[in-house]
């Protein structure tokens, strides 16, 4: 899914989105995280997403050397043992 430039961007919404990925992988039952989940991984992405973005405003560089986490959906997780 590609974020469209023209929409403008909410805040607010991006942040109860990621708060609700959070809360979900933390009510998961860790027996779920044992086989592959579509699902998980998304809400795994979207929790990623949220936390560096609440982090950001607190690096010392200035602008951040990413405005934003690299992980859509096509980001390969074993990739980086290649």
């Amino acid at each position: 899914m590609a974020m469209d430039l023209d929409e403008p961007f909410d805040v607010k919404a991006a942040a109860e989105k990621g708060e609700a990925a959070l809360r979900r992988l933390r009510d998961t039952d860790p027996a779920f995280y044992l086989s592959p989940s579509a699902d998980l991984a998304a809400a795994a992405r979207e929790a990623s997403k949220h936390l560096y973005s609440s982090l950001v405003p607190f690096s010392p560089a200035q602008p951040p050397l990413l405005s934003n986490l690299l992980a859509g959906p096509a980001f390969d997780v074993e990739q980086i043992w290649s």
